[in-house]
């Protein structure tokens, strides 16, 4: 399991400029309890085992000029704690929106969750609605600090 803080989004346009973005919205859902919400807490927890924890990240990315080219972009997450273990997570980009939720750590009934993605409308798979195919992975060891994905 992976205790991540929610981090930046950085991309370079084609002008040579940077935009660093922080995200605007996360949320925790997992098989364990899969009508809670957890938008409201200040870590992720990200396991690929059983239970199946994910974790989910939303940018605004409006301050990114129209027609700008896009040439590299990086996710940077903070590992607080978690696993000895080097583990392999992977990042997916989201099909449907979602709503974050307010529920803390210790999660409470609500939305989003792993069956619905805003109130009264589920995913169309349980668990998140995302590409297969991966962005990136990135192989996170057991120390903590900072861990990217080239996306």
């Amino acid at each position: 399991m992976l205790f991540i803080s929610v981090g930046l989004f950085t991309m370079h346009a084609q002008a040579q400029s940077t935009v660093t973005l922080t995200a605007t919205a996360d949320n925790e859902i997992w098989t364990g309890n899969t009508g809670f919400n957890y938008g409201g807490c200040n870590l992720l927890y990200i396991d690929g085992g059983s239970p199946i924890d994910r974790a989910m990240i939303k940018f605004d990315l409006s301050s990114i000029p129209a027609g700008a080219t896009i040439t590299a972009a990086t996710l940077t997450l903070y590992k607080t704690s978690g696993d000895a273990n080097a583990q392999t997570f992977a990042v997916h980009r989201m099909t449907n929106d979602w709503t974050e939720g307010s529920a803390g750590c210790g999660g409470t009934a609500g939305v989003s969750n792993w069956l619905q993605r805003v109130t009264g409308t589920n995913w169309n798979t349980a668990g998140g609605d995302f590409n297969a195919t991966a962005e990136a992975t990135t192989s996170v060891g057991g120390s903590v600090g900072n861990y990217s994905w080239n996306v």
